[in-house]
């Protein structure tokens, strides 16, 4: 589904000018602790019994994501919104699928769209035991802020080390001039994730089983095309719930208008 949210001109303009990715020509730098050591380019693929990936890809059209069949990285660290640390694996839902959304922060109106519209499936998602989750740079204060400003009814977790999107294929650096772009606009990618990288995911989806392997994966370098709440649950194996054969929406949860979120 390709994205026209009603924004702000600044808003948009904050998204917009985060299309079309140029490589950065600045050398390697020294990680900084607990975070994603940046890898050059074309080292050589690890086996999944070795550590997960690191690599930091010049641009959103590079990224290499995992595949059906892969394996949950571990050991990645992220943060919950109390700035509380624990291993990605730990947070699944144990003996449950999971369905592991990557957006680009808070601050893209695209994906705070695309956050909405995953809120309208999350019952018809928990109902069938399939648990939500999604990660994004933003640091723990701002994934608080976001919680406040919007009530969803899932879980967004801090990856501002990178870990997380570095070990799932999907992270790549944000070139200077755009870093620079988008400071004139008063958006400071570094501000809101606390990592002066200047890292950003391709937005991605991943449903996760219960023995950690990827059944389903979804990375779409135009960042205005995201999956629909629809084609979530299918991915999921999960009926909505006017399809015959679902399973009946919990008393209390309000029904979903179709178009809601374009509105």
């Amino acid at each position: 589904m390709k994205y026209s949210p009603h924004v702000s001109t600044l808003s948009l303009a904050l998204a917009l000018s985060l299309g079309g990715f140029a490589p950065g020509q600045s050398g390697p730098k020294e990680p900084e602790p607990g975070s994603a050591p940046r890898v050059e380019e074309g080292s050589a693929p690890k086996e999944a019994s070795e550590a997960p990936r690191t690599t930091i890809h010049p641009s959103a059209e590079d990224i290499k994501p995992l595949e059906t069949g892969d394996k949950v990285p571990h050991p990645v660290m992220v943060r919950d919104k109390d700035g509380e640390h624990a291993m990605l694996r730990d947070t699944l839902k144990e003996g449950a699928t999971t369905v592991l959304v990557f957006y680009r922060g808070g601050w893209c109106p695209y994906c705070t769209t695309h956050l909405a519209e995953l809120a309208q499936v999350a019952p018809e998602l928990e109902n069938a035991g399939v648990e939500l989750l999604a990660l994004s740079p933003d640091k723990p204060e701002k994934v608080a802020e976001h919680l406040e400003d919007r009530e969803l009814p899932y879980r967004l977790l801090s990856d501002s080390n990178a870990q997380a999107m570095a070990a799932f294929g999907v992270a790549f650096a944000v070139d200077e001039e755009t870093v620079e772009q988008l400071r004139g606009y008063g958006m400071d990618l570094a501000e809101w994730s606390g990592n002066p990288e200047n890292i950003l995911p391709v937005p991605a989806v991943f449903v996760v089983n219960e023995e950690y392997e990827i059944t389903f994966a979804h990375a779409e370098p135009d960042y205005t095309v995201r999956l629909s709440g629809e084609e979530l649950l299918k991915a999921a194996g999960v009926k909505p719930v006017d399809e015959p054969g679902s399973a009946p929406r919990e008393p209390g949860s309000a029904p979903r208008e179709p178009g809601s979120a374009n509105k």
